[in-house]
């Protein structure tokens, strides 16, 4: 049985903190000076629309451990990507419709929110593939909303990186765990157990996956990953025997 995560919104999370370490991300670097600056002067980004997520202000985000055993698999996945209304535009983009999106069949449904719910938008070949419209500097959360009767875990990246230690994503993270008929709304990368620091979208180069990684591949996409309990309440049938009469077996 695992550790987790319960946010005190009514939300949780499956994890408890690496022997190795804090558990939590570490902040990202202030941009170098000098030589670096010139560098950065020198090559410029490829997509000057392209957004990423930077590691924002501190804000409050207070959490406690519950415990929570994983059926095994995902129950479901999914992925919204993100970048300017420019960028948008020039894919020829068309509203999908709605601002939730599904995580597979895991009877979880999320949404980017900026303000309010970011609308999703259809791009390129792939219909299959969301993507939602981010303005510069702006801070966005994640929500995450529980459909079912029993409560799952969520495991969720942004650019590639789990939000609770800001490093490469992997479904044997640790995550949070959402309750049944509830909604969970994440803020940030994890830097306690009360406190967050705040999604704002920003230039590639400024994104915490570059400053803090140097690694900007899966910058521009948000990942989730959803787990139910290893044994889920039976669901009960009001009419067991409900059906039609069947003949006598064959003298």
């Amino acid at each position: 049985m695992s550790a987790a995560l319960f946010l005190l919104t009514g939300c949780f999370v499956t994890s408890s903190p690496s022997s190795g370490g804090s558990g939590y991300a570490d902040s990202a670097p202030q941009p170098a000076s000098g030589g670096a600056a010139k560098r950065r002067v020198l090559m410029p980004e490829a997509d000057s629309s392209a957004l990423g997520t930077a590691w924002g202000e501190t804000r409050e985000s207070r959490v406690t451990y519950e415990n929570f055993q994983r059926a095994g698999s995902p129950a479901g996945v999914g992925a919204i990507y993100y970048t300017s209304q420019q960028a948008l535009r020039e894919m020829g983009a068309t509203r999908a419709g709605g601002s939730y999106a599904s995580a597979g069949a895991s009877g979880v449904e999320w949404a980017v929110r900026s303000g309010g719910s970011l609308p999703l938008w259809v791009a390129g070949e792939s219909a299959s593939r969301r993507w939602v419209a981010g303005r510069m500097g702006e801070r966005y959360s994640i929500h995450v909303r529980n459909t079912n009767r029993y409560p799952v875990e969520v495991v969720l990246t942004v650019d590639g990186l789990d939000v609770m230690d800001g490093k490469s994503g992997a479904y044997r993270k640790r995550g949070y765990i959402v309750r049944a008929g509830s909604t969970l709304q994440v803020d940030g990368f994890r830097q306690s157990m009360g406190s967050v620091a705040a999604f704002r979208f920003s230039a590639v180069a400024d994104s915490y996956a570059s400053l803090r990684h140097g690694d900007t591949r899966n910058v521009g996409v948000i990942g989730i990953a959803v787990f139910a309990p290893k044994h889920r309440p039976q669901e009960r049938n009001p009419f067991p025997g409900n059906g039609f009469a069947t003949p006598p077996p064959a003298r």
